[in-house]
């Protein structure tokens, strides 16, 4: 039985292994959401992390468990830095379309007060992340 258990367990850490993408400067302790979809044909993940403002985009190469090919964090919101700008910012809700990356992003900046709700598109170029497109979403 001894000997099951010491050929199962290294075996069942591969297998779990197996499923995680990490870059090397990231605490994945510290995220908070996270998705993955297809965007231009690369295999795209976005992460928000606690104690960070920034939106974290990365390129996963498929088939290469456990490499970033590209990694960007996105940290301005329509021409502001949203770590030094904004009281608050919160990317509520990722997802992947035929046409990209979109969030409904909250948006509290220091001056003018108030809250805003905005519809964000993650732009892409050559299949990288490059920056958020933004708009003002109307409640009804």
């Amino acid at each position: 039985m001894s000997k099951l258990i010491l050929v199962f367990v290294p075996f069942a850490f591969l297998v779990l292994q197996s499923g995680r993408v990490e870059s090397k400067d990231l605490d994945y302790r510290l995220v908070l959401t996270a998705g993955t979809g297809i965007v231009d044909g690369q295999v795209v993940r976005y992460l928000t992390m606690f104690e960070d403002a920034c939106l974290t985009v990365q390129n996963v190469v498929p088939g290469d468990v456990g490499k970033v090919a590209v990694e960007k964090r996105l940290c301005n919101l329509e021409g502001k830095n949203i770590a030094t700008e904004f009281v608050d910012v919160k990317f509520k809700r990722g997802v992947f379309t035929d046409e990209g990356l979109f969030f409904e992003v909250s948006a509290t900046p220091f001056r003018p007060l108030g809250e805003r709700k905005l519809y964000c598109q993650v732009k892409f170029a050559n299949g990288v992340a490059e920056q958020l497109s933004c708009e003002d979403r109307y409640s009804d």
